[in-house]
């Protein structure tokens, strides 16, 4: 049966990172995951699955969706929420799904001392459901392919983007 984040991923969102939820994780993914520590987090990484689960404080918030190969693995190959295949765009999105919650991106990230232009942030849709969140972040090209979905539980989502505290 082909992995489908909404019935197969999201209910993994909030369990610890105890060894039930590995067991469950490697029997939706098939394979046990890289394990990378960066305090307070670690993650998780089914680098054949395109998977990653980021636990904070032990807690499993974020599952991210990489639809193009990311560098230490494979693509994700499974269904997005609404059904959607993973290689698509932010208009096929939209139309699906409707107008995201909140959306953002373009904007020039300046570096702090001399303000010189470090890059632009990509371009974001965030969807908010009863159950869980999701947000869509997009690489740079003119129909905005779809790089990443990061799948989070509500409660338990960072304010994004991460911008610095003025």
């Amino acid at each position: 049966m082909r992995l489908d984040a909404v019935r197969d991923l999201v209910p993994l969102l909030g369990l610890s990172d105890a060894p039930e939820t590995r067991r469950r994780a490697l029997a939706l993914l098939g394979e046990d995951p890289v394990l990378q520590e960066s305090e307070p987090s670690l993650y998780w990484i089914f680098r054949g699955a395109g998977v990653e689960f980021a636990f904070q404080d032990g807690v499993l918030g974020t599952i991210f969706l990489h639809p193009v190969a990311a560098p230490h693995g494979s693509p994700y190959q499974g269904l997005l929420p609404g059904g959607l295949e993973p290689v698509t765009t932010q208009s096929r999105i939209r139309a699906v799904l409707g107008h995201p919650t909140t959306c953002g991106g373009g904007e020039d990230i300046l570096c702090d001392r001399d303000n010189h232009r470090l890059g632009v942030r990509p371009y974001w849709d965030r969807y908010e459901t009863p159950g869980y969140v999701f947000l869509c972040e997009y690489a740079k090209a003119p129909e905005r392919p779809l790089a990443l979905v990061a799948l989070m539980k509500h409660g338990l989502v960072p304010r994004y983007p991460i911008l610095p505290e003025d």
